[in-house]
């Protein structure tokens, strides 16, 4: 086998001397962002595009930091917001749909599931989802005590 691998036409002109690129080439399930400041740098620049209307940008660079998120990171939320900003309902939807069914039941996902199924054209899911929002944050003990203490102020 050596013989044969010898005789194969790259490794004539790549001489035994040069390492092998393949110790270079990270694999798809390898770490993007290794580090912490990095990440943090990018999720800002990130949520400054998005916050300045240039979603296409922030999606690009959410996409880098989810690659290596938890399934359950909100990471993959704020990806999903950027394709509904950037004009790409079906990806942000992709994306919404692959979250875990414990993120699924909060306030946050379902309001932009609404949004997203209302920019989908799907109008009576949108408002489901919109009432499973009103469910969901009426069961929020936080915003129930916020919603008490301002009613109580009126």
């Amino acid at each position: 086998m050596t013989a044969a691998r010898d005789a194969s036409p790259v490794h004539q002109v790549v001489p035994p001397s040069v390492p092998s690129i393949a110790a270079h080439v990270r694999t798809p399930s390898s770490v993007l962002v290794e580090d912490i400041d990095d990440r943090a740098f990018i999720e800002h620049l990130a949520f400054l595009f998005l916050s300045h209307d240039r979603a296409d940008r922030a999606v690009a660079l959410f996409v880098l930091l989810a690659h290596d998120a938890a399934a359950d990171d909100p990471i993959h939320g704020a990806l999903a917001l950027a394709q509904l900003r950037a004009g790409k309902p079906k990806a942000a939807f992709t994306t919404l749909s692959a979250r875990p069914f414990p993120i699924q039941v909060r306030a946050p996902y379902q309001l932009l599931r609404a949004q997203i199924l209302g920019a989908l054209g799907r109008h009576d899911e949108a408002a489901r989802a919109m009432r499973a929002f009103a469910a969901a944050l009426a069961a929020d003990p936080l915003h129930a005590a916020v919603a008490a203490r301002a009613a109580a102020d009126v």
